[in-house]
């Protein structure tokens, strides 16, 4: 049984993937309670509401999308990893090329971030949503402990081969939720880039990125990135059999 009072090392880390979420929603949730939500109190269904997942099978398909970052985390993956081979005047180029604003605000961003994420990009937005999803699951019943460890276990090697910190993963979570944002941004081209990079998007990720890096209740202070040891962890039968009975499958 999983205990918020006396995590295993490898269980506080896993805890941790959903951090940058759970640093703006302190108030009703807990960084280490597996289920996150606070005791005693109620949430509106977020999961029906601004997920669509209604069932234990449509909670599990969006986590898995989400455990491999097909869902956001691929948004200009390949520029993240462009950006470090190339010289700053080949850069110019393939921004001078774009044949959009959104497509120049987003390869602007680019530049701004990849020295500090890295090659790999936004991936953590979805292996930190997929923790999140994962922690409600287990709330609501649609996952099991023994799935509940499995997901995690997963999640932290895939953001370990790709990240080298807390503080990493952290900044390239809120560089996706940017990225998501900006996605999602209505309006003019030319508004939308200037949301992106100068004005509110950009606002709000300084804002809540430095609020979530100062948080001393933040399980990223104090944790090692690499010298906890994640287990090996072989998928439950019980995911073997929903999806195998996925019709979409």
């Amino acid at each position: 049984m999983l205990d918020s009072t006396n995590l295993a090392p490898h269980e506080r880390w896993w805890l941790t993937l959903t951090s940058p979420q759970i640093a703006f929603q302190t108030e009703w949730r807990e960084y280490l309670k597996p289920t996150s939500l606070r005791d005693g109190l109620e949430e509106r269904n977020a999961l029906a509401d601004d997920w669509g997942i209604e069932n234990r099978l449509d909670l599990h398909r969006q986590v898995r999308q989400l455990a491999f970052g097909d869902c956001h985390g691929h948004l200009m993956l390949e520029e993240y990893g462009a950006f470090p081979c190339l010289q700053p005047s080949q850069w110019q180029t393939m921004r001078e090329r774009a044949t959009s604003p959104r497509h120049r605000a987003s390869l602007d961003f680019v530049a701004r971030t990849a020295p500090y994420i890295g090659p790999h990009g936004v991936q953590a937005w979805d292996y930190g949503r997929a923790s999140y999803l994962t922690r409600e699951g287990l709330r609501f019943g649609w996952v099991s402990e023994e799935e509940f460890g499995f997901i995690h276990n997963h999640l932290a090697h895939q953001a370990r081969r790709r990240y080298h910190s807390w503080e990493q993963y952290t900044q390239a979570w809120y560089a996706g939720r940017c990225l998501w944002k900006f996605s999602h941004e209505e309006g003019e081209p030319e508004q939308a880039a200037q949301a992106l990079l100068h004005g509110w998007i950009a606002r709000e990720m300084r804002t809540m990125l430095a609020d979530a890096l100062r948080d001393k209740e933040n399980p990223i202070h104090g944790q090692s990135w690499y010298e906890v040891p994640l287990p090996d962890i072989d998928q439950p039968q019980s995911l073997i059999d929903l999806f195998n009975s996925d019709p979409q499958e």
